[in-house]
């Protein structure tokens, strides 16, 4: 079970995956690989906006997203 992460004032804020890379993800994932998460994702999916061609992400959604998907110990 994973513990709830308290909202934060730019929860709501959408920004692109060039950006959701940068600073949600510290570098350590290329934007291609959020839009892989958001079509195929294991368990649960990325959330996302469409914006006429642009797909956008809420950082709340990325920080949960990344909440939910942390590991405490390896899979059996």
């Amino acid at each position: 079970m994973t513990e709830q992460t308290p909202p934060s004032a730019d929860d709501d804020e959408l920004i692109d995956a060039t950006q959701a890379s940068r600073e949600e993800f510290q570098g350590r994932v290329q934007p291609g690989t959020l839009a892989t998460w958001r079509t195929v994702a294991r368990g649960q999916p990325l959330p996302f906006v469409s914006v006429g061609r642009q797909r956008l992400y809420r950082r709340g959604d990325i920080r949960r997203f990344i909440a939910e998907s942390t590991r405490l110990r390896a899979a059996k």
